[in-house]
C-alpha cells in the first residue's frame, strides 16, 4: 500500500550525505530487506545502500533522483516461488523504466547476501 516505494537509507555512499541532500551522482544498491542491506553496507562501505522492505516495494524506489547514476538490484534467490518471480519481474521492469542501467545480482550462497555474509549455505 502506502509504503511501496519507501526506502530506508542504510548507507549514504561516498558523499556521506542523505540522498535528498546529495549533490554528486553515484550508484545505489537496492536490497529487498533490511538485513541484506545492512550486510551489503558492511561489505561495501563506500556504497549508497537502500533497503526497500519487500520485493514488491523495490520497483517504486526513488531511483529517478539525480543522485542515482545506476542501480544494483541485490535480489533474494526465492527459488521455486512463482509469486516472488513475478514480483521480481515487475520490480525490474519498473526500475528499468527510469532509463538508468540496472544490474541484478543474487548471492551464490543461501537465500540472500545476508546468508552469504553469515557464511550460511
Amino acid at each position: 500500500g502506502e509504503a511501496l516505494g519507501a526506502v530506508i537509507e542504510v548507507a549514504m555512499g561516498p558523499e556521506g550525505k542523505p540522498f535528498w541532500q546529495a549533490q554528486e551522482t553515484h550508484p545505489v544498491i537496492l536490497a529487498e530487506g533490511i538485513e541484506t542491506a545492512l550486510s551489503l553496507a558492511i561489505a561495501v562501505p563506500e556504497a549508497r545502500v537502500w533497503a526497500c522492505g519487500s520485493l514488491a516495494g523495490v520497483g517504486g524506489a526513488p531511483v529517478h533522483l539525480p543522485c542515482v547514476s545506476w542501480i544494483l538490484f541485490a535480489r533474494d534467490n526465492n527459488h521455486g516461488n512463482p509469486q516472488a518471480q513475478k514480483q521480481f519481474e515487475q520490480a525490474l521492469s519498473r526500475l528499468e523504466a527510469h532509463g538508468k542501467r540496472v544490474v541484478v545480482e543474487a548471492s551464490h550462497v543461501g537465500d540472500d547476501f545476508n546468508d552469504l555474509a553469515k557464511g550460511e549455505d
